[in-house]
C-alpha cells in the first residue's frame, strides 16, 4: 500500500545522527505537506543518543572499578610497608651485623625495596589469578543462558598495566622501610637485644 509504518536510517562514519534526523523529518514534512513547526506528525527515535547513554553509563563503571581497584591496590602497599618496617625493626641486628662486615647502605636499600616488590608482586599475581579464576567460574554458569553478560574476561594489556602498577607499588611501599634499614648505625644495631 501506500502507507509507511518504519523508516531506518543510518548515518556514515563522522556524520551527525541529529543533523541527518532533523534533515529526513524536513523532508517528509514537505512530502506530505505537513507544516514544518508540526513536530507531532513525524515521530523520530535518535538511537545514538540512547546508545551514548550506554556508553557513558559503561564509561562510570570503569571508572569505579578502576577507582576501587586502585584504592585496593594502594591500601595493600600501605599493609606491605607496615610488614616491611616491622621486618626491618625485626632484623635491626641482622642489618647491622651486615652493616658492620662491609654492605653498603645501597645494598640494604635494594634487599629490602626487592623484598617489597617481590611481596607486591606475589600478592598481586595471587590476586590476578583468583580474579581470573572467578571470571572463568562465571563464564561456565553464563555460557548456556541468553543473558546479556557473556563470555565475562580482562584483557592482557590490562593485566600488564596491572603488574607494573604492582611494580611501582611495591616500590613505593618498600622506601620508606628501606630508608629506615639503611640509617640503622652497625654498633647501635648489634648492642641492641
Amino acid at each position: 500500500g501506500n502507507r509507511v509504518h518504519f523508516l531506518a536510517a543510518t548515518a556514515k562514519p563522522g556524520v551527525e545522527v541529529t543533523d541527518m534526523q532533523n534533515k529526513i523529518s524536513d523532508e517528509l514534512k514537505y512530502q506530505h505537506n505537513i507544516s514544518p513547526t508540526d513536530n507531532g506528525a513525524v515521530w523520530s527515535v535518535n538511537m545514538e543518543e540512547q546508545f551514548n547513554m550506554f556508553n557513558y553509563l559503561l564509561l562510570g563503571i570503569n571508572a569505579l572499578i578502576w577507582f576501587v581497584g586502585m584504592g585496593t591496590l594502594i591500601t595493600g602497599g600501605i599493609g606491605i610497608s607496615n610488614i616491611m618496617l616491622v621486618t626491618v625493626r625485626e632484623r635491626t641486628k641482622e642489618i647491622g651485623i651486615r652493616r658492620a662486615l662491609g654492605a653498603t647502605p645501597r645494598n640494604i636499600i635494594v634487599q629490602i625495596m626487592s623484598e617489597s616488590i617481590i611481596l607486591t608482586i606475589i600478592a598481586g599475581l595471587g590476586g590476578l589469578m583468583l580474579g581470573v579464576g572467578m571470571l572463568a567460574i562465571v563464564n561456565l554458569l553464563l555460557s548456556n543462558s541468553d543473558m546479556f553478560l557473556k563470555n565475562p574476561e580482562i584483557s592482557f594489556n590490562i593485566s600488564m598495566a596491572i603488574l607494573v602498577i604492582l611494580v611501582l607499588i611495591g616500590t613505593f611501599a618498600g622506601y620508606l622501610p628501606a630508608r629506615r634499614a639503611m640509617k640503622i648505625k652497625p654498633i647501635e644495631a648489634i648492642r641492641e637485644e
